[in-house]
């Protein structure tokens, strides 16, 4: 997976998820805005 792959599916408001990562709760995610959990970037 390359991320211009996953891209469009982030701008979407999905979550990627990659094998091979260690854990289940391991994904990259678009923080749009600047902030996350009401915290400014």
């Amino acid at each position: 997976m390359t991320f211009e792959a996953v891209l469009p599916s982030l701008k979407a408001g999905k979550k990627a998820v990659r094998t091979g990562w260690e854990g289940t709760e391991l994904y990259v995610q678009l923080v749009p805005e600047g902030k996350f959990e009401g915290d400014t970037l």
